[in-house]
């Protein structure tokens, strides 16, 4: 959580959140009178309202791996962060464009999910969407990280919280972290909580719900299942303990947090933006430390040589709130 969303640098940012509301009240008065395109595929949209780091691309990951057992299924993402903005689809793990091209997220889920479901990265979904309906004719799109496009209907909506939302200022941008204003997330269909490597606290678990009692709730979590060791999977058992930490993502600590959970000594730990792209001296300099490298997925797959450092492989997995997904399952049905 950045310093400047905390007492009392965030009250001298008010004058800028303000200036930030008025721009969404005109955005809000635009997006009222614009026409809105309606998919013939059902449509689903995982987002948030805050900036970065609540679990978004896990979740779309857990949909379309649910998903394409029954459902012909594509993800539409704009690829935050990458170096490329030409049109790119991904429908084969042969020939894979460089992850710079893509951008980390959605080249890493693609690659988890074997290439089995298209991913289509492209800022206009709108243009995307023609691209994946001429291409593959798609039961069901995911439009990720799209709660904020609204030129787009979907069917169904997820919104990502995770429990920073206890601790941290809800004000709007710059001097908190919230995109939009906390009572937009009404229009979700399900708020999803994220406990990331945490487990379930049943005081921490009611106050969230209160944020948003009258919506559908799932609790999602990441089960650590081993390491990635130049693209082998080994034990976390099997490894040495004592290792240095890093990572660039959006709530870097979380990750710090599960490695130690996990059973692993940090000796020292560095933070890098999120989406962050490595330079081979960065690297460099952490292997000087002597001590083997523990990262996150989606920082693995931007690093080109990957000798001595290890990836701890999570899975997203549901707490609580399966049924809300076979109902989803049910209304795609009725849809096609």
């Amino acid at each position: 959580m950045s310093k400047l969303w905390k007492p009392p640098y965030n009250y001298l940012l008010l004058p800028f959140s303000g200036l930030y509301w008025l721009g969404l009240k005109g955005w809000y008065l635009y997006d009222s009178i614009r026409r809105k395109k309606k998919f013939d595929a059902f449509t689903i949209v995982v987002g948030n309202l805050t900036v970065g780091g609540t679990g978004k691309s896990p979740l779309v990951y857990l949909l379309a791996r649910l998903l394409k057992r029954e459902f012909r299924v594509v993800v539409i993402s704009r690829g935050y962060g990458r170096k490329n903005h030409d049109v790119i689809m991904l429908n084969s793990l042969d020939n894979l464009p460089d992850v710079e091209d893509v951008g980390d997220e959605p080249f890493l889920n693609f690659v988890k999910l074997k290439g089995e479901v298209p991913f289509i990265i492209c800022k206009d979904r709108l243009r995307a969407y023609d691209i994946a309906k001429n291409r593959f004719n798609p039961d069901v799109v995911i439009l990720d990280d799209a709660f904020q496009y609204r030129k787009v209907l979907p069917d169904f909506s997820f919104l990502v919280f995770d429990k920073r939302i206890l601790t941290t200022s809800h004000f709007l941008l710059p001097a908190g972290p919230f995109r939009e204003q906390m009572k937009v997330g009404r229009n979700a269909d399900v708020i999803v909580f994220n406990l990331k490597g945490g487990d379930k606290v049943e005081e921490d678990l009611q106050d969230l719900k209160n944020i948003f009692p009258e919506k559908p709730h799932m609790l999602m979590k990441y089960k650590p299942v081993g390491l990635i060791a130049e693209d082998r999977l080994v034990s976390i058992n099997d490894v040495d303990k004592n290792v240095v930490g890093f990572s660039g993502i959006g709530d870097p600590e979380s990750f710090r947090t599960t490695l130690e959970r996990v059973g692993f000594n940090v000796v020292r730990f560095f933070r890098f933006p999120d989406h962050h792209w490595y330079r081979e001296e960065e690297i460099e300099k952490l292997r000087s430390f002597g001590m083997p490298l523990v990262t996150t997925e989606k920082d693995y797959v931007k690093i080109r040589k990957k000798e001595g450092i290890l990836a701890l492989m999570i899975e997203p997995e549901l707490v609580e709130g399966i049924e809300i997904l076979r109902d989803l399952e049910n209304m795609i049905r009725g849809n096609i």
